[in-house]
C-alpha cells in the first residue's frame, strides 16, 4: 500500500490541510466579492457636483495680484514630476488665493 507523507506530520493530516486551505481560500474571496460589492455602492453615492462657487472671486482681483499669482503658480511647480499641478488645481489655488 501506498502512504501519502507530508510535511505536516501524520499521512492522516494532508486531507485536513487541504480542506483547511480550501475553506480559507473561500473565505478570503468571499470578503474580497462582499468588499468590491460594498465600495462600488459607496462610490455610486458619493456622486457630487464638485463646488465651483469659490474661483470666481479670483476674478475680482486686480490685475497686480493675478498677475503675480499666475507667475507664482508657474515658478513653484518646477518639479519634473509636478510640472502639471498648477494646472490640475487651478481652480481650488485660485479660490485659496483669493481668499
Amino acid at each position: 500500500s501506498i502512504v501519502l507523507s507530508s510535511s505536516l506530520g501524520r499521512p492522516s493530516d494532508l486531507p485536513t490541510a487541504t480542506m483547511q486551505f480550501r475553506a480559507i481560500a473561500a473565505a478570503l474571496l468571499g470578503a474580497a466579492l462582499f468588499g468590491s460589492a460594498n465600495a462600488a455602492k459607496l462610490r455610486a453615492r458619493a456622486a457630487q457636483e464638485p463646488d465651483t462657487s469659490c474661483g470666481k472671486g479670483f476674478d475680482n482681483l486686480v490685475k497686480g495680484s493675478q498677475d503675480y499669482y499666475r507667475t507664482a503658480a508657474v515658478e513653484l511647480f518646477t518639479h519634473p514630476s509636478h510640472t502639471m499641478d498648477n494646472a490640475t488645481f487651478e481652480g481650488e489655488f485660485e479660490c485659496w488665493f483669493a481668499s
